[in-house]
């Protein structure tokens, strides 16, 4: 089954661990792990920011599937760098809400809500 990173911004934490319950739930696997962390303040400790970019870097690479959430505006910009990552990875790049960057147009597929992203990702042309 496709490996799916999961991208966003911290605040969206509780949204994003829901969305990767319910695809493991459909049998996808999810690389990503920021979401998992209790802790959400990388960037102001320079040894944990690293040792968490270097883990976020290395779940991107292994990788099927890069999905980012823009459903809330993000404050730390670190999920537009890991799209950035993602264009160079994969083409199986999607994103769940607004458009809010050039790149984010090299999206395979947008969706508007997470419903809807389920959705298509649970049918065989979202496999």
């Amino acid at each position: 089954m496709a490996r799916v990173f999961i991208a966003g911004p911290f605040d969206a934490k509780p949204r994003i661990r829901e969305a990767a319950r319910r695809l493991e739930a459909a049998g996808y696997i999810i690389c990503s792990n920021w979401h998992k962390e209790e802790h959400d303040d990388y960037a102001l400790h320079e040894e944990l920011g690293r040792r968490e970019a270097a883990r976020d870097i290395t779940d991107i690479h292994s990788c099927d599937v890069f999905i980012q959430d823009t459903l809330t505006p993000s404050t730390h910009g670190s999920s537009h760098a890991e799209w950035g990552l993602s264009l160079a990875r994969t083409n199986r790049r999607f994103l769940v809400g607004p458009v809010v960057m050039v790149y984010h147009h090299f999206a395979y597929r947008r969706f508007w809500n997470w419903d809807e992203a389920i959705e298509w990702f649970t049918t065989p042309h979202g496999r």
